[in-house]
């Protein structure tokens, strides 16, 4: 399939205004691709964690609330980089991310707790790619790779993860846990409103 501009393109010596003598509206057309559309990162990680975290009194967020509860589990993506990094040859089927996960807990076991909802989470995204869960819109984890390994960390100075506070707050334990993931886009549903795809796949 190959699309055809709505709009020639401009010959030499002719201004752009000339073909778009006013500005794009904001609600034209969506892009067109050709190629699968890639969700966000951030809702895969929360459609995994979230059901088998939430129901055990977990909470599961990518940010801060202002009104910090614990458990936490914070699931972030971050920049990769160098030697951490894991780059496919074609983006167009496959992407990698870095993930950073927090675990933040409180009281009188609360180290105990965060070692043992660390690995709890461990657990639950190498599930999530050996049984290719699919976030509907988001797509799924191909494969997994850790980069940093289970650690309490004693602030969020030295943090991998974001940084919302210039330290731990008092009584709060911090556990921290990176992976190189690599992600496939969820071929039946494209959930961004900006673009549109021409890409099917056949049942």
């Amino acid at each position: 399939m190959v699309f055809i501009p709505e709009k020639p393109d401009p010959v030499v010596g002719e201004s752009e205004n000339d073909f778009y003598p006013t500005p794009p509206s904001a609600a034209g057309p969506p892009i067109r691709s050709l190629y699968p559309v890639f969700g966000v990162p951030e809702m895969l990680l929360l459609g995994i964690f979230r059901p088998h975290f939430e129901p055990l009194g977990v909470h599961v967020q990518t940010q801060h609330s202002k009104d910090l509860h614990t458990p936490l589990l914070l699931v972030r993506t971050t920049r990769a980089g160098g030697a951490n990094g894991i780059y496919p040859d074609d983006p167009r089927f496959l992407r990698s991310y870095k993930v950073v996960l927090s675990i933040i807990t409180s009281g009188m076991d609360a180290e105990y707790q965060a070692a043992q909802l660390i690995e709890a989470a461990q657990h639950v995204i190498l599930r999530a790619v050996q049984e290719q869960t699919v976030v509907p819109g988001h797509g799924n984890i191909s494969f997994v790779r850790e980069w940093i390994d289970p650690v309490r960390v004693s602030d969020f100075q030295t943090a991998t993860n974001i940084v919302q506070y210039p330290s731990l707050p008092r009584d709060l334990v911090r556990y921290e846990q990176a992976f190189n993931i690599m992600v496939r886009p969820d071929v039946r549903k494209n959930v961004n409103p900006f673009v549109s795809t021409a890409y099917q796949t056949k049942e």
